[in-house]
C-alpha cells in the first residue's frame, strides 16, 4: 500500500514539473505586437513626433554610383621629332589654347632643309609653267610635259615633308584646356626623343564621368536621363546637373558591369579638378507611380500591418496592404490616402489615441 502511494506522489510531481516546463518554453506575447494594444494604453502626455505627407512616387526613383571626374577632352602632347630643347613656355596649371606653342627644339637643320626644298619646288613649278606654255604652242611633247609635272609634284611633296619636320620642332597644344602634367625631362638643354610624352592637357569646361552599373540597374536608366553629381571633396552646395550621354550595348568582359557615361557642364569652375571622386544619382526611367511609405514606419499588431497617421493631434492606427518592398521604400495598395500624415518616429511609444505634436518634414514619395 505504501509503495502505491509513493508511485502516485512521484507521478503527480512529474506532471507538475512537466507543466511548468511547457509554460516556460511557450512563446511570450510580444509587448509591441500584443492583442492588448488598445486605446486605454494611450497616455495624456503629448509626444513630439516626425511625420511625412503621403504622396506617390517611383519605387526605385534613382540609381547611384561612384567614380572619378574626367575632363570633356584629355590629350597628351607627344613629340613627333627629336632634338635638343631650346625653349619651354608652359608649366603645370597653365591655361593654354589649341595651337599654342608649348615647347621648341633646335630647328636649325630642319629650317635649312625646308628652305632648300622650297627653292627646289619653286624651280620645278616654274619649269612646269614653261613646259606647259611650250606644249600649247606645240614646241614641247607630251612626254616632256609629263616629266615636268612629275618633277613638280615630287618637289612639292619633298617641300611639304620638310615643312612638317620644321613645324614639328614647335610642340603645340592639341586642345583648349589646362596643363595637368608635365614630363620631368621637359627642360631646356634636355634631348627630346620622337614619341615622347611631354605634357597632358585637360579641358574642364565640361566634365565626363564613366560609371559601372550592374545588370539590375542598367535597365532602369535611359540615354538622356537627368543626373545629379556630388563632388565628395567640395561643399554639398556644389551640385552639378548633367545627363546620361551613352550607355554600353554590352557588359565589360573583365568586370561584368555595364559602362555608362555621364556628362555635364562645369558649373563650379577651377575648384573642380580631374580625378576628384564623385557620387552620381541618375533618375530612373518611367515607372508606375504608387503610394510610397518608409518601410520603417510599419508596425505589426496581432499579425496585421499598420501605420500611425496623425489625426487632429492624435495617433490613429491604420491597417494597410503593402505591395513591393525595396530597401526602405514600400508601396501601399490600400489603407492610405494622398495627403495623410504618416508618423515615422517614436513608434514604440505610440498607442491608439496617443496625443502627438507632429512635425511634417517631407513627403513619402521623396524618401530614399
Amino acid at each position: 500500500m505504501i509503495k502505491k502511494v509513493h508511485i502516485y506522489i512521484f507521478m503527480l510531481l512529474a506532471a507538475v514539473i512537466l507543466s511548468l516546463q511547457l509554460t516556460a518554453c511557450s512563446p511570450k506575447e510580444d509587448e509591441v505586437s500584443s492583442a492588448s494594444w488598445t486605446a486605454e494604453d494611450a497616455g495624456e502626455t503629448i509626444l513630439p513626433v516626425e511625420a511625412l505627407e503621403v504622396t506617390k512616387g517611383k519605387l526605385i526613383p534613382a540609381v547611384e554610383a561612384s567614380s572619378v571626374v574626367s575632363g570633356k577632352s584629355e590629350a597628351y602632347v607627344i613629340s613627333e621629332t627629336s632634338g635638343l630643347i631650346k625653349e619651354v613656355y608652359f608649366e603645370i596649371g597653365d591655361t593654354v589654347k589649341k595651337g599654342e606653342v608649348l615647347l621648341k627644339v633646335d630647328d636649325t637643320i630642319a629650317r635649312l632643309s625646308m628652305e632648300q626644298a622650297k627653292q627646289q619646288y619653286e624651280t620645278a613649278r616654274i619649269d612646269l609653267e614653261s613646259i606647259e606654255s611650250f606644249h600649247k604652242q606645240g614646241s614641247a611633247s607630251n612626254v616632256e610635259l609629263s616629266r615636268a609635272r612629275s618633277a613638280a609634284n615630287g618637289a612639292r611633296s619633298q617641300y611639304e615633308t620638310a615643312k612638317k619636320v620644321y613645324e614639328d620642332c614647335s610642340l603645340k597644344s592639341p586642345i583648349n584646356g589646362a596643363v595637368s602634367w608635365k614630363a620631368p625631362e621637359t627642360a631646356i638643354g634636355s634631348f627630346l626623343n620622337r614619341g615622347m610624352r611631354v605634357a597632358k592637357i585637360i579641358d574642364m569646361s565640361s566634365i565626363r564621368i564613366k560609371l559601372s552599373l550592374g545588370e539590375r540597374q542598367i535597365g532602369l536608366i535611359d540615354t538622356g536621363a537627368k543626373a545629379s553629381i556630388f563632388i565628395n571633396s567640395l561643399p554639398k552646395d556644389n551640385l552639378i546637373y548633367g545627363k546620361v550621354s551613352a550607355i554600353s550595348a554590352g557588359s565589360d568582359v573583365s568586370t561584368g558591369s555595364f559602362p555608362v557615361i555621364v556628362e555635364a557642364p562645369n558649373s563650379i569652375g577651377n575648384a573642380l579638378l580631374a580625378g576628384m571622386s564623385a557620387k552620381v544619382v541618375i533618375e530612373t526611367n518611367s515607372q508606375k507611380e504608387e503610394i510610397i511609405i518608409p518601410s520603417s514606419s510599419i508596425v505589426i499588431r496581432s499579425g496585421k500591418e499598420y501605420v500611425f497617421v496623425e489625426n487632429n493631434g492624435a495617433a490613429a492606427p491604420v491597417e494597410i496592404s503593402k505591395g513591393t518592398v525595396f530597401g526602405n521604400r514600400t508601396t501601399v495598395t490600400s489603407g492610405l490616402s494622398i495627403g495623410d500624415n504618416v508618423i515615422i518616429s517614436g513608434l514604440s511609444a505610440l498607442r491608439p489615441g496617443s496625443k502627438v505634436k507632429a512635425q511634417v518634414s517631407g513627403k513619402t514619395g521623396d524618401i530614399l
